[in-house]
C-alpha cells in the first residue's frame, strides 16, 4: 500500500491531515500481543524501564462528523439512502466527491482514475455510515505508563472504527505510548526530585 493509500485511510479513520500523513509515511512497527480480560482487549510490553498498558474500550459518545450524517435535505454532494430501516432519505458525507477528486488530482492521478476512486470513496462512506451499530461500532484506546503498578503517564485515542484490527490498534497504541512515556519520565523526575528534597539533610540555621 503507497502512502498516498495509507494517508486517505487514516483521514478516514477520522486521524487529522497531520496525523496522517504521520501515520501514513512511518514504517510498520512491531506487533503487539493483544489478550482478552473482562470482554477488554488488553496488550502489554516494556519500554524505557516503565511498564506499558493499552486497553481497547467501548466509546460510547463518538463524533461521526469526520463520516458524514443522515438528513432530510438534499443538497449538493449527498447520496441517496436505498435503505428504509433510517429515517432519513439522503446521506451527506463529510468528504464529497469534489474533495476527493480534488485531493486525488493533487496526487497527480489521471482525470479518469481520480473519477472512479472518488465515486468508489464516496460510496464506500455511505456503506460504511449505513452499516454503523450493525455491523461495528466505536472504540477508543488507552495507554498507560507505570513503574511497579504506580500510573505516572496516561494518553488515549477515540473514535477509532472497532474492526479496523490488531494491526491498527497497535500502531495507534504504539503512537500514542511516545507522549504517555514522556509524561511518565517527567513526572519520575519530579517524585525523584520531591525525595532528594525531602531526604537531603536540613543545614542548621
Amino acid at each position: 500500500m503507497s502512502i498516498a493509500d495509507r494517508y486517505i485511510e487514516y483521514r478516514q479513520r477520522g486521524h487529522s491531515a497531520t496525523s496522517a500523513y504521520h501515520f501514513a509515511a512511518t514504517p510498520p512497527i512491531d506487533p503487539l500481543e493483544w489478550e482478552e480480560c473482562n470482554g477488554m482487549l488488553i496488550a502489554k510490553w516494556e519500554e524505557n524501564g516503565f511498564e506499558v498498558e493499552a486497553a481497547v474500550l467501548p466509546d460510547d459518545h463518538p463524533d461521526t462528523s469526520w463520516l458524514g450524517e443522515f438528513t432530510g435535505r438534499w443538497q449538493p454532494g449527498a447520496v441517496r439512502h436505498s435503505d428504509g430501516v433510517r429515517l432519513f432519505p439522503w446521506f451527506m458525507p463529510a468528504t464529497t466527491y469534489d474533495d476527493h477528486f480534488r485531493a486525488l488530482r493533487q496526487m497527480n492521478y489521471r482525470r479518469h482514475e481520480a473519477d472512479c476512486l472518488a465515486r468508489q470513496y464516496v460510496q464506500r462512506d455511505y456503506a460504511r455510515a449505513a452499516s454503523m451499530g450493525d455491523d461495528w461500532g466505536f472504540i477508543g484506546i488507552e495507554v498507560t505508563v507505570s513503574v511497579i503498578g504506580v500510573i505516572l503517564g496516561r494518553n488515549s485515542l477515540w473514535g477509532i472504527e472497532s474492526d479496523a484490527g490488531e494491526g491498527y490498534f497497535t500502531e495507534t497504541a504504539r503512537n500514542i505510548a511516545v507522549d504517555a512515556i514522556e509524561e511518565a519520565k517527567e513526572r519520575r523526575e519530579e517524585i525523584c526530585g520531591e525525595l532528594c528534597a525531602k531526604n537531603r539533610p536540613q543545614l542548621d540555621s
